[in-house]
């Protein structure tokens, strides 16, 4: 499904859940590989299995690799959805200038968005020395904790992209209506 549905010519069959979950589904698809890294490191450090003083040593250097990645991947997505949005305002100002210059934009729907999406900061992701994790039974728990720690991480990254997404599209769409009354007022 288009990430941008929701903007379609008439806004309507979608609420505003409905186009935060779009945009959460856009974003949060960007990051399922870095997921899947964490996941990778944890498994490694299985508790129940021998596991090398490299891997133990590494195992903070790749969180926080994956960690910068997800920073990048959600930048990247976040300048493709936004260059997305502009170009569907776009086309829907066109449109409407054609089909229907006396009527209100539909992009009214969409002014407030960002209010129901909070910005949080980022919660902190543990580092582990040697000593926490050299230890079966202590690594067993800190990964559990650290698991936690990760998902909590990419969701905050996740739900604080996607509230700048909303805030700039406000921005968008606010020079939208702008732009519609002086240029619907000079057709009157």
């Amino acid at each position: 499904m288009d990430a941008l549905a929701f903007l379609n010519a008439d806004g309507a069959g979608f609420t505003q859940q409905d186009a935060i979950d779009q945009l959460h589904n856009a974003v949060h698809s960007s990051l399922e590989d870095v997921q899947k890294a964490f996941q990778l490191v944890f498994e490694q450090l299985n508790p129940e299995a021998n596991v090398s003083d490299r891997i133990i040593l590494d195992a903070n250097r790749q969180i926080r690799t994956e960690q910068s990645r997800a920073r990048n991947l959600v930048a990247l997505r976040q300048e493709e959805l936004n260059r997305q949005v502009r170009i569907k305002l776009e086309n829907l100002f066109i449109q409407g200038l054609v089909q229907s210059p006396h009527q209100e934009p539909a992009v009214r729907a969409w002014e407030n968005l960002s209010s129901r999406v909070i910005h949080r900061n980022e919660p902190s992701v543990s580092e582990y020395s040697y000593e926490d994790l050299g230890n079966p039974e202590k690594r067993g728990k800190r990964i559990i904790t650290w698991d936690i720690e990760t998902n909590e991480w990419l969701e905050t990254l996740c739900q604080n992209n996607i509230h700048e997404l909303m805030t700039r599209m406000e921005e968008m769409i606010k020079d939208y209506k702008d732009t519609w009354v002086e240029v619907t007022g000079e057709l009157r």
